[in-house]
């Protein structure tokens, strides 16, 4: 019986579909439970640098590395196929094929439904990728985060720049 009400009071981080912002593949919310509590589709645990890949309207692109930290174990939704690269597969590199518009078309290719458009984790594993060697890989990962730095410090002067221009402009009508 005590071991029942400690796995009761077990919490997870719970990632579903709505987790992912698709226009910055970015994961920006996840919801705590009690274990017994959680949704019924909570069942596939992920680890640090996974990728999730929606395998429900694979067009709308809702793919996230999982580089968050969550208080608890992080549990994903059945509605996801769990990608975890191996030693001759860099994650970046992985990641931003999956994001490809050619990633995309092939799996459209095997969509299956109109109203709920989906595919099975087996379609998505087996899409044939461009698999340069690892040093190669590697070069486009660092191009990649270099580019997302600058990316990110440019959004950053621009709000602050927006700010300064709400300011003035408040300040201007103000008078």
């Amino acid at each position: 019986m005590k071991i029942y009400q400690k796995i009761q009071k077990l919490i997870i981080s719970y990632i579903d579909i709505s987790s992912i912002n698709n226009l910055k593949n970015r994961i920006e919310t996840y919801k705590n439970y009690y274990i017994d509590e959680a949704p019924s589709r909570a069942k596939k645990i992920i680890n640090r640098n996974d990728i999730l890949i929606s395998t429900v309207r694979p067009n709308l692109k809702n793919i996230a590395l999982f580089d968050i930290e969550t208080e608890n174990k992080a549990i994903a939704s059945t509605g996801f196929c769990i990608l975890r690269t191996k030693t001759k597969l860099n994650t970046l590199y992985l990641f931003n094929v999956l994001l490809s518009n050619s990633f995309t078309n092939e799996l459209s290719k095997k969509e299956i439904g109109a109203n709920y458009p989906a595919v099975t984790e087996n379609d998505i594993k087996n899409v044939k990728i461009a698999l340069p060697p690892l040093t190669l890989q590697n070069e486009f990962a660092e191009f990649v985060t270099k580019i997302d730095k600058l990316k990110f410090e440019v959004e950053k002067s621009l709000k602050e720049m927006e700010n300064l221009y709400d300011s003035l402009m408040q300040k201007f009508f103000k008078q």
